[in-house]
């Protein structure tokens, strides 16, 4: 009997795809991917429709969503946890622990968010001021980014929702909230920005109200959809919003170090 070396195997076997494989890996991360991209388009689609109101108002929307990316990347220290702790409940078949873990995350994610707003909407014009922005860009910047901090807790439990949702393995669902909120975002900046429909004429600060007109919608789609019982994540009675130092500090210490990271890479771009 002729023994199988391993030098007369056959290369190409190894370099096969596993369609196996690539299917299901495909069906979570396209979603995904999706989201991105609309995210990314709705801030060009922003920029175009108040790139109407001239250079200043460009520069100004381009200002804010620069500060507002640095304040996200904060909550990435309670989402990046929140994905692989509730991931790890829901391999292990623990509901409750999930569940559990959703609301720490839903509950410290709104302590940074007020913490992080009323900064923000103190420290709006020094900001600014340290880019040295010019004072023309500043008086348009300042309304748009106190609108943003005003609404930055339901933007940021939008997120939370998405990555408690994308722990289950379910991708779509925050797919479709993502394309719901970004479709009112456009029709509410829409408007506002233009004053459509007897509504006020709010310029670049129509834009900013219009991201918390879809946020809001986003928030309760997304409470809906945890409560309900349809969805790989249910938010059951005997877990609690209360923070608890425990569950907590695990939550963190997970996602601290890639906060960090996050931070650094944006530190060299």
């Amino acid at each position: 009997m002729t023994e199988m070396m391993p030098g007369n195997s056959n290369p190409t076997q190894h370099r096969r795809i596993d369609l196996s494989l690539t299917r299901p890996i495909l069906a979570l991360t396209l979603p995904v991917a999706a989201s991105g991209h609309l995210e990314n388009l709705v801030v060009i689609a922003d920029i175009f429709m108040v790139g109407k109101l001239g250079p200043a108002a460009i520069s100004a929307v381009g200002i804010a969503n620069q500060i507002s990316m640095v304040f996200g990347i904060m909550m990435v220290a309670v989402t990046t946890g929140t994905l692989a702790i509730v991931a790890q409940a829901i391999g292990a078949g623990n509901k409750l622990g999930a569940s559990a873990a959703a609301k720490q995350s839903f509950s410290l994610v709104a302590l940074l968010s007020v913490g992080l707003g009323l900064i923000g909407l103190a420290d709006t014009t020094f900001f600014l001021e340290s880019l040295s922005v010019k004072p023309e860009v500043v008086q348009l910047a300042v309304p748009y980014l106190s609108v943003y901090f005003c609404g930055i807790l339901l933007s940021m439990l939008n997120y939370s929702v998405a990555v408690c949702l994308q722990a289950t393995g379910d991708t779509r669902t925050p797919m479709y909230l993502s394309l719901l909120i970004n479709a009112i975002k456009l029709f509410a900046s829409y408007l506002l920005i233009f004053g459509i429909w007897g509504l006020p004429k709010m310029g670049v600060t129509g834009a900013a109200l219009g991201s918390v007109v879809g946020s809001l919608f986003g928030v309760t789609a997304g409470s809906w959809a945890l409560f309900s019982g349809r969805f790989g994540l249910t938010l059951l009675p005997g877990t609690s919003f209360k923070l608890e130092l425990a569950l907590a500090s695990r939550l963190l210490k997970v996602g601290i170090p890639s906060a960090l990271q996050a931070s650094s890479g944006m530190g060299q771009v």
